[in-house]
């Protein structure tokens, strides 16, 4: 398993990118090198997660002699294990807002191709078989037009050559925003949301989804996959916030 680059120059990319030149998720400007998905300056101003993450969720710690961050410490996952490329906010927060939320859809190669990049060794290491999208409702998908983790998922497969199983979970109950509630109220919210509506395609599965910030919902979709017989579930997400 290695990452296909060529996929980010296919010939329908390329044709793309000559009627609509790439625009920085960043800066929202042209950028200028044709083979690049940001500005390179703006690149290397992001927050990325450096070594010295959470061996469980992936948060950025202050500590690099801790293994786990405090929430991580006081309460179990059913996830195994989970990465991120960025510590959400600013730039990047408000990048990741406008791909959810404000139709950017195309900023979603950039963000799954440092997803790919960064944690290729983890998705070797931990032997993924598929991934599988955190699932939109469909009330909240007619609204939106899709699914960002569902666009996520489709960019990772086809750079890692894993398999994308997209309507194998779905979310059954509109569910309220996971940033309007408190911890306890986030658990109680996701009760009963999810639900295998196909068989499950392999044991060893990544989640996908866009930020990461108490790890309720991805719990919640855990509990699923592993009550349908998956051995261990993993995630990655594009950020990760303070929960």
């Amino acid at each position: 398993m290695e990452i296909n680059k060529n996929y980010l120059y296919s010939g329908s990319e390329a044709v793309l990118r000559w009627l609509y030149p790439r625009r920085c998720p960043i800066c929202g400007n042209v950028v200028k090198d044709k083979k690049a998905l940001a500005c390179g300056g703006c690149i290397r101003q992001l927050p990325y997660i450096d070594d010295r993450y959470c061996f469980r969720c992936g948060k950025q710690l202050e500590d690099g002699a801790e293994e786990y961050c405090p929430d991580c410490r006081s309460r179990g996952h059913l996830f195994a294990a989970g990465r991120s490329v960025w510590i959400h906010g600013g730039p990047i927060g408000k990048a990741v807002y406008q791909f959810k939320y404000g139709g950017k859809r195309e900023y979603g190669l950039f963000f799954a191709h440092e997803m790919a990049r960064r944690w290729f060794p983890f998705l070797q290491a931990n032997r993924i078989q598929a991934v599988i999208p955190v699932p939109l409702h469909k009330a909240r998908y007619r609204e939106r037009g899709y699914n960002q983790a569902g666009i996520l998922a489709g960019h990772v497969g086809k750079l890692t050559g894993l398999p994308v199983y997209e309507k194998c979970l779905v979310r059954v109950k509109n569910t309220l925003p996971q940033k309007m509630l408190g911890g306890g109220e986030r658990q109680r919210n996701l009760e009963n949301a999810f639900q295998m509506a196909d068989a499950l395609p392999a044991s060893r599965i990544l989640l996908i989804d866009d930020i990461y910030t108490t790890g309720a919902t991805l719990d919640w979709c855990s509990a699923v996959l592993l009550r349908a017989g998956a051995e261990s579930v993993y995630f990655c997400t594009v950020t990760n916030g303070i929960g």
